[in-house]
This record gives C-alpha cells, sequence and structure tokens, in this order.
C-alpha cells in the first residue's frame, strides 16, 4: 500500500509538469471559493511510548502519544498493532512482554493513511544507583589527627542490585552512616563511587581542616570514675579543662550516642572492656577534639551480679497451677496426687494446664506431658510445634512444619479437628475452637448451646469455656457465642477462659471478667493470666506471681495450695568491688562501682549515715571524709573541730582532703577551700584550676596553662613548687610531688628519708603523705620511695590503676579491681572489708 506521503509526492511532480506543459497561466492559482468539503491526509511526525522499557513478563501501563507534520481533515482514526488497537492520543494500556517488541501506529481517513513504529524495550528490573545528599560528619577535622568521620548518602531511587561502595584517600569500602577514622593536613575532598550491574555513580564531600587558634583548646579531660566494672551500670561525671577559657560558649558532645555534654555532667555507662571517648567541642568556632579511655574490668573471684528469677507465663489446672520462669524452667505449686505438679526436668518456651495434666513446650520445640493420664492426655506426639493447649480429657499443639493441628487424649469428636493451618487453639471440655492462618475461627466438637458456631469476622485471639467461646477481633473487642453471648465493652490484648467464666486483659495489664461465673482477678498489673474453677493467677509487671478467687479464700477441699505461688527469691548482695580508693592517715575510703562507701582502718564512719544517693568520689584526711555526690554537692563526716567537714554549698567536680581542711574545684573551674587555716592553706587563689590537693598545713593547684602554684606552709619548701608544665601535683606532709609534661616525678620539700627523692622511671601519676611517697608508672607497676619503717615502700607487684598514700601505709588499685594495702597495719589499714 502506497502512503500518504508518497502519494503527495508524486501529487506535486505532476503538478508541475502540468505547469511546464501550460505556461505561466496553468501556475497561477485563480480565484475561488474554499470548499468546505476538502480532505487532507494524515502525515505521522512523531510516535512515542511512555515508558519505553517495562519489566519482562510484568503488566505495565504505557502512555501512547504521536504527532502531524500537518493537519490532517477529517480527522483520522489510528490503531496499534500487537492487539491494542483503536487508541486516541495520550491513551494507555496495559501491554505484558517477554521480548522487545515494535508496535505498528497506523492513522488513517477518507483522504489517506500514514504509520509509524516505536520499540518497546524489556528490562530485568535493574536500577542504576543514583547517589542524592553524600556528607561528612563533622564536615571539619583538626590538621594530622586521626578522627572518626561518618559518610552518609541517599539514593534517589533504591538501587537494584545493592551497589558496591567505594570512598578514596584509602578509606576504602564503606556503606552508609558507617564510622571510619580520617587523618589529613590540609582541606580534602572525598569521592564516593557507587557500583552495581545496573550502572555506577558517583558524588563528592569535603572535609575542612581546621586549626586550632594557640589559647583555644582543650588542655585535660578526666572521668570519675576512670575503672567500672565489666557489665555494671555505673554512673560517670566527665569534666575537662580548657587553656584559656574561650572567648565565646564552648559546645562539646562525648560519642557513643552519649550527644551534648556540659561539664560537670554524669553519665550511666555499661562497658564489656577498655572504651575510649572522644570529646568534640565548638572552640570560638573551631572543632577540637579530646579522647580519654576507660577501663572496665573483672574482678578475680567476685561473681558477676545475679539476675533475679522473674515469671513470664502461667496456667491453672483444676487444683493446682504452674508457671514459666525467666530462666525457661517451670514451677508448679497446689495439688500433685496425679503428678501434675512434678515438672519434666527440661527447659521450656510454654506451659498449659488443665484438669490434672499439665504440658509444656520445650525450647527444642518438642511437647512433653505429666500428671493424670485417664485420657491418654500424656501420650503428646512426637514433632516439632509452636503453640500448646491443654483441656480436661486431652491436649493440642500446631505443627510448626505447616500449621496444621495435633490432638491426643480422649478419642471424642474434639481429637479431629478440620485440616488448614491454624496460629492458636483453645479447648473446652467437650468442644474446642482455633484460629486460621486467615484470622478466621473454626470450631468442632459439642454444640449443644452453639459453643462450636462462630461468627464471621477477622480475629486474632480466641478461648473457650464448658459451653461457650469467645474470640478477640483486631479492634482488641471480645465478641462470645453459646451460653455467654455478651461481652463488655472495652478492648482486650489477651482473652482467657474456663467452665463458667472469661477475663480480658487491656494493654495496660488491667483484667475484666465476665460470665455466669465471673472469675475474679489478682489485684495488680497482669503481664499473663489464667482461670479455672474457683480461682485465677497472674504473672505481674515485677515479674512476681499472684492468685485470687473464691476458693483462694477458704480453708476447704477446694484450696489445695493452689493460691499460694512460689516467692521470687532476691538475688544475693553484689560483692562491693572498689572503683576509686583513697588513703587517709591511718584509714582508707573506698566508692564501688555501685556508688557505695565503704571505709576501713580506724572507722570514722561507723555512726555514719550516708544519704541514699550516689557518689562519684571520696577523699580522706587526717580525722575527716568527705564525698562527692552525682550532684555536685558534697558529703563529709568526721571530725568537725574548725569546720573541715562543713562544705559550702556546691556544686564541685572534684575534692581532697588535706589534714583539717578540705578543698574542691568547682563547675566554673574555681577552687575554694573550708576548714583550718592556721597557714593560710585554704586562701585559693583567683581563676581556673585544673586540679587541686589538699597536704597537711599547704595547698597545691595545677592551672590550665599547666603550671603549678602551691601556698600555706613552707617551712621546708613544699611550697616553693618548680617552673615548667606539669600534668598533675599532689600535696603531702612537708613535702609536695608532680609529674611533668614528660611523666617524670618532682618532690620538693623535707628530704630527711628521700621522700622528696622519687624513683627514677616514666609515672601516670604520684601520692606522698608521711615520711615516704609512691608512684604508678607509665605501664602499670608501682615504685615508692622515702622511709620503709613498716615496709610502706616496698610495693607488691603487679599492674595497677591508682595509687594512694597514706600516712605509714599505702593501698592501690589494680586492673582485676582487687585492692592491695602494705605498710602498718596495726589499726586495720590493710584489710578492706570486701
Amino acid at each position: 500500500m502506497m502512503s500518504s506521503s508518497a502519494k503527495h509526492i508524486i501529487y506535486s511532480v505532476v503538478t508541475l509538469m502540468f505547469q511546464a506543459a501550460c505556461g505561466d497561466d496553468a501556475a497561477t492559482p485563480k480565484e475561488h471559493t474554499p470548499n468546505p468539503t476538502a480532505t487532507l491526509a494524515p502525515v505521522l511526525a512523531t510516535f512515542t511510548a511512555t515508558p519505553d522499557m517495562i519489566l519482562e513478563n510484568e503488566a505495565t501501563s504505557i502512555t501512547w502519544s504521536w504527532s502531524f507534520a500537518n493537519q490532517p481533515t477529517p480527522a483520522p482514526t489510528c490503531v496499534i498493532d500487537q492487539g491494542v488497537g483503536t487508541v486516541v492520543n495520550g491513551a494507555s494500556t496495559s501491554v505484558t512482554l517477554s521480548v522487545a517488541t515494535t508496535f505498528a501506529l497506523h492513522c488513517a481517513n477518507t483522504a489517506g493513511s500514514d504509520g509509524m513504529d516505536v520499540l518497546v524495550s524489556v528490562g530485568n528490573g535493574e536500577v542504576a544507583p543514583s547517589i542524592t545528599n553524600f556528607h561528612a560528619t563533622p564536615a571539619s577535622v583538626a590538621a594530622d589527627t586521626d578522627t572518626e568521620v561518618r559518610f552518609t548518602w541517599q539514593y534517589a531511587t533504591p538501587p537494584v542490585p545493592t551497589p558496591s561502595c567505594v570512598i578514596n584517600h584509602n578509606v576504602g569500602n564503606v556503606t552508609s552512616n558507617q564510622a571510619v577514622t580520617v587523618s589529613q593536613s590540609a582541606n580534602t575532598t572525598y569521592t564516593l563511587t557507587c557500583t552495581s550491574s545496573a550502572g555506577e555513580d558517583t558524588a563528592t564531600a569535603v572535609i575542612a581542616v581546621t586549626t586550632v587558634t594557640p589559647g583555644s583548646e582543650i588542655v585535660g579531660f578526666a572521668a570519675s570514675p576512670e575503672l567500672l566494672r565489666k557489665g555494671v551500670p555505673t554512673t560517670v561525671m566527665w569534666r575537662w579543662f580548657y587553656n584559656p577559657p574561650p572567648t565565646t560558649a564552648a559546645t562539646c558532645a562525648l560519642d557513643h550516642d552519649i550527644g551534648p555534654v556540659v561539664n560537670g555532667a554524669t553519665s550511666e555507662l555499661t562497658l564489656t572492656g577498655p572504651t575510649t571517648f572522644i570529646l568534640t567541642c565548638e572552640l570560638d568556632g573551631a572543632t577540637v577534639t579530646k579522647s580519654l579511655t576507660l577501663n572496665a574490668v573483672e574482678p578475680l573471684g567476685r561473681p558477676d551480679p545475679v539476675t533475679p528469677v522473674t515469671y513470664v507465663q502461667v496456667a491453672a489446672g483444676y487444683r493446682h497451677a504452674c508457671a514459666l520462669r525467666s530462666d525457661a524452667a517451670i514451677e508448679c505449686w497446689g495439688s500433685n496426687a496425679y503428678g501434675q505438679g512434678s515438672v519434666v526436668a527440661g527447659t521450656y518456651q510454654q506451659v498449659a494446664a488443665a484438669g490434672r495434666v499439665t504440658c509444656g513446650l520445650t525450647n527444642a520445640d518438642a511437647l512433653v506431658c505429666w500428671g493424670n493420664n485417664d485420657y491418654g492426655q500424656l501420650a503428646a506426639p512426637a514433632g516439632t510445634y509452636s503453640t500448646l493447649a491443654v483441656g480436661v480429657m486431652n491436649a493440642c499443639a500446631i505443627a510448626q512444619s505447616d500449621g496444621s493441628l495435633h490432638c491426643w487424649g480422649s478419642a471424642g469428636s474434639i481429637n479431629s479437628p478440620p485440616a488448614g493451618a491454624y496460629t492458636a487453639v483453645a479447648l473446652g471440655e467437650y468442644h474446642a475452637c482455633a484460629l486460621k492462618a486467615d484470622q478466621t475461627v473454626a470450631c468442632w466438637g459439642s454444640n449443644t448451646s452453639g459453643e462450636a458456631t462462630p461468627p464471621a469476622g477477622s480475629y486474632v485471639a480466641v478461648a473457650t469455656g464448658t459451653d461457650f467461646s469467645c474470640a478477640l477481633a483486631a479492634d482488641g473487642i471480645a465478641h462470645c457465642w453459646g451460653s455467654v453471648t455478651t461481652a463488655p465493652t472495652g478492648t482486650f490484648t489477651k482473652l482467657v477462659a474456663a467452665y463458667a467464666g472469661v477475663c480480658g486483659v487491656s494493654a495496660a495489664g488491667a483484667a475484666t471478667c465476665w460470665g455466669a461465673t465471673a472469675p475474679v482477678p489478682p489485684v495488680g498489673i497482669l503481664t499473663d493470666l489464667a482461670v479455672n474453677a474457683g480461682y485465677t493467677c497472674a504473672t505481674l509487671a515485677d515479674g512476681t506471681l499472684a492468685c485470687a478467687g473464691p476458693s483462694c479464700a477458704i480453708a476447704s477441699s477446694d484450696n489445695y495450695g493452689q493460691c499460694v505461688p512460689p516467692v521470687v527469691e532476691p538475688p544475693p548482695a553484689d560483692p562491693f568491688w572498689a572503683a576509686q580508693i583513697d588513703a587517709g592517715y591511718d584509714a582508707s575510703c573506698a566508692i564501688g562501682a555501685n556508688n557505695r562507701i565503704v571505709c576501713w582502718g580506724i572507722r570514722y564512719d561507723a555512726l555514719v549515715t550516708f544519704p541514699d544517693v550516689d557518689f562519684v568520689q571520696v577523699t580522706s584526711g587526717r580525722v575527716h571524709f568527705c564525698a562527692l555526690k552525682t550532684d555536685g554537692e558534697v558529703f563529709c563526716w568526721g571530725s568537725n573541730d574548725v569546720l573541715q567537714a562543713t562544705p559550702p554549698a556546691g556544686p564541685f567536680v572534684y575534692l581532697s582532703a588535706g589534714v583539717d581542711h578540705t578543698c574542691g574545684i568547682r563547675t566554673d573551674r574555681s577552687s575554694a577551700c573550708w576548714g583550718g587555716n592556721t597557714m593560710g592553706q585554704r586562701d585559693t587563689p583567683a581563676g581556673a584550676v585544673m586540679s587541686i590537693s589538699a597536704g597537711d598545713w599547704h595547698t597545691c593547684v595545677l592551672h590550665p596553662n599547666a603550671a603549678l602554684f602551691c601556698w600555706g606552709a613552707n617551712g621546708y619548701t613544699q611550697s616553693d613548687q618548680p617552673a615548667g608544665e606539669f600534668l598533675s601535683v599532689v600535696a603531702g606532709n612537708q613535702q609536695s610531688c608532680a609529674v611533668s609534661a614528660s611523666h617524670a616525678a618532682t618532690c620538693w620539700g623535707l628530704d630527711n628519708f628521700g621522700q622528696s627523692t622519687p624513683a627514677a622511671g616514666s609515672y601516670q601519676s604520684v601520692d606522698v603523705s608521711g615520711l615516704h611517697g609512691c608512684g604508678l608508672k607509665t605501664n602499670g607497676t608501682l615504685a615508692c620511695w622515702g622511709y620503709n619503717g613498716d615496709n610502706e615502700s616496698v610495693p607488691p607487684a603487679g599492674s595497677y590503676l591508682s595509687i594512694t598514700a597514706g600516712s605509714d601505709f599505702n593501698c592501690a588499685l589494680s586492673v582485676t579491681g582487687e585492692v592491695a594495702c602494705w605498710g602498718n597495719g596495726d589499726d586495720g589499714q590493710l584489710a578492706p572489708p570486701f
């Protein structure tokens, strides 16, 4: 067939030939009246299909569109082959293809016709990755510093298949929001490349380098306590120091999901091993970080806290009841005349009881029954099951393999459930009901009161009594049929029934009961409930058991102890485990991981009643002690003759006790002292301090610029601090010591027994008191020097986390959480009571 466009070309050629033969007059148009019956054949310009690629063998709606190069008259009729048929411009039809297919459009009117083709391809469903919102957090880091960064991105459309993504600059393979460590000396552009078999896409993110201006940095970052017991929640106080203070308010945050923090804030941590925390602060527009590693150890010979046993499910028989414990054991009480309370050893996930029979579903998904076997109820079938129910004369369970019901026991019709897949089952005395996989209810067996004729509808739970049944709709409304046809208003999450009564338990744990003999539920917030003749038992929100009902209130043959459930035994007290220790003149104190305080030696705390709060630090003076609460307030006890045990209002973040005065650091880093002042030892300097130490009659501080300053008694130059940069300082009896920036121990003051001549080595910390001193080396070992009349300068071997010096004895905290003490023990200083 000749297309209209071909006809148009022939017509034009003939016209030119006619004009050439007839002269100019033939080519000159004549005046004429328009012909209303003129026609013009269609000439197609475009033809498209949207989309032009569809999934193989998947019905897809395609929109057909085309345009004409002219204005055909009259309007043509258009048809698309391949079964599409007559269509109008812009119409959509559903198409299913297995291979790429060419569709032909044919448009025709009385003047002629034209055609055009379009190809629709078939794809496999792959979607190439298209990356959006690629960025790094934080967006700036300190130069040449290992920093944890999270790269995150999204896709415009979920890619298929999942692409593999790589970031350059040695970052490597990553997933979105994965934490990686980067170190860079200049602003760096990171390129993300995500590739799959469907294609590839890239995106870039810039991480800038921020330089901390001199004088605006974190010069100290500490936590108290720094040692936690493995796996035990512990409140930790954070504190850090700037040098100098930033000109604008700093904002800081901690990693490990702690988030924004302020100086002196506390967090509850549960650590399983050494953990490094990174503090990130915005200081005058610059981002700076500081890291701190906290240890979590398991003390040798000290057991883990014992988790108390609670009860999670309960079942009620005729005169006995059983409960499933949190440790997967079953415990029964009440009548055991038929062995219904003699639990078969094993671990279980479900328990069910009725009449004089108990059954359990083991953790291996097997069935075990014990008790009366008059009807063969103990002959549980082999196999694996997911749900269990026990009736008076039989039992049923749902098979894991196909959801089918398997029943055993009484030979009546109740043991012949309808075929199909089920998710729950409930057994009355002579009938049963089950919840099918499609959420409809099926019942069978006796139907004398209509109890086996369930209403239509969708349900999520089912319960049965003697001659009635109930089901719970998805909206929580209870529906009943048989001898009980009405249910109270309200919504429930669980239904339980037996004999002539039924109860519904709400989401709030409240029970509402109804029926000819409405059960009486226990008082409390219920998490599970079981009912039987004359009594109910429940598990409560605190994991305990409770029972109630008429038979519980009388001493008769109807009461066989079924109303007296076992009591949750409290776990043994968790032994004290030291997290921070401090030695005084002839006594020491420690704070445990449970934030309790214990003291030993000459017991100045014997009559002390500690407030019911958590403590984070304790410090020991000569005959007084002070402890720091988590809210920053100070609690002191012992001698108070010069008000050394009468602290000012807080909050404080650190304490240090001397002979008769006490000092502390406030949250604004200022220092304050109280108590004796015969040598001016409590006259603190103005300004911020990083640490403070109270000696006998002098005091020393470490400034944020790492310089030392001491004041008070100076008869032996103990207050003539050396110049230089230091990490810590401690004031002793008539001497002082500090750890320099190079980790060397330096002492000054009285040295008649070598107490100001520390042993050589690299130190983490030092402590001095009396006529000797000790230090913790950077390798975790101990060293002591000075007077040794009671072997106080002969430390034990081993690895330690902290050291504290008393007047003529010392104590150290080992890496396993044990406290080791040595030296003079005449007053019990060497025997901590834990």
